[in-house]
């Protein structure tokens, strides 16, 4: 890019060119997104900060011939099974306290998600209850928001925008290994981490001034069904007839959209529906064999 003379603005102002030459049209809704800010933004390497703010700048506002608007980020996650917050943890603290780069997101952003992709092996403990795994769910999904809350003066303009456009892009993706989180589990037992994970982000929201954060959701969606190599000890994933894998990701989908609708309808007064109908919240349950909590995440909110 350089090489041509262009800069990171000019690149977004190309997008959105594109994307209008393509009939994307902001006035009926539409938007742009960007996957993904990756980790060297959070260490701030070399100009990858300057050059990030620049090129969302572009994404906002064109060249001129296309409306300004808003778009949604998605940010490079870590994985729950993380234990060494050695590095992550401080380079986001460092992260939080560019005033610079978050008064920038405020300007050109409006959704700002996380990966945030649960590890069923780390949350799926069958002798816990709901409340203990929607808490080790929480300190998770929702990590980066609460590290800004509980961080000093500094972080002010980092929390003011996250209050407002952070959300967690949890895990639907079923039958991984990685890349996803841990999901290589029954779908009987996807679709309880899946109702779960609805239950916790809508009950996160319910905890908070505004709601904010729990007015916006995401779900990675990524049906998996790799042939794993028979001649590998450490292959975990066998192959599942088409037809049949095709039914029950078609039923995984079918527990997502009734958690979703459940837990949000009628302005999404209470996060049970997300769990089963009224009266029944049985699929709020888990057994995971040898699922034990990850109890570092607990800590996480606290500044070193």
């Amino acid at each position: 890019m350089n090489a041509n003379g262009e800069t990171w603005f000019d690149a977004g102002a190309e997008f959105r060119n594109r994307m209008a030459a393509c009939g994307y049209d902001i006035a009926a809704g539409d938007t742009w997104s960007l996957n993904e800010i990756h980790s060297g933004v959070r260490r701030n390497t070399g100009n990858s900060r300057a050059n990030m703010r620049e090129l969302l700048r572009g994404l906002y506002q064109g060249d001129g011939s296309v409306p300004a608007t808003k778009g949604i980020v998605f940010v490079i996650g870590i994985g729950q099974n993380t234990v060494n917050f050695s590095e992550y943890k401080p380079t986001l603290e460092d992260w939080l306290q560019d005033a610079p780069f978050w008064a920038d997101m405020d300007r050109y952003v409006s959704v700002f998600a996380q990966e945030a992709f649960p590890d069923a092996r780390f949350w799926g403990v069958a002798d816990a209850s709901r409340e203990q795994r929607t808490l080790f769910l929480s300190d998770f999904l929702e990590h980066p928001l609460l590290l800004a809350e509980n961080g000093p003066a500094t972080t002010e303009t980092a929390r003011d925008f996250l209050e407002n456009a952070y959300v967690p892009l949890g895990g639907a993706a079923w039958r991984w290994t990685g890349g996803f989180g841990y999901t290589d589990i029954s779908d009987d037992q996807m679709k309880r981490l899946i109702a779960e994970q609805t239950y916790s982000i809508r009950h996160f929201a319910g905890t908070r001034p505004n709601g904010a954060p729990g007015a916006r959701f995401a779900m990675a969606w990524a049906p998996n069904n790799t042939c794993a190599d028979p001649s590998d000890p450490g292959a975990t994933i066998p192959c599942i007839d088409p037809t049949l894998f095709a039914q029950l990701t078609a039923g995984i989908l079918d527990r997502l959209a009734s958690s979703l609708h459940k837990a949000y309808e009628q302005g999404g007064s209470t996060p049970e529906g997300a769990c089963g109908p009224p009266g029944d919240h049985s699929w709020c349950s888990a057994d995971v064999p040898n699922a034990t909590f990850n109890n570092v995440w607990l800590t996480f909110p606290t500044w070193n």
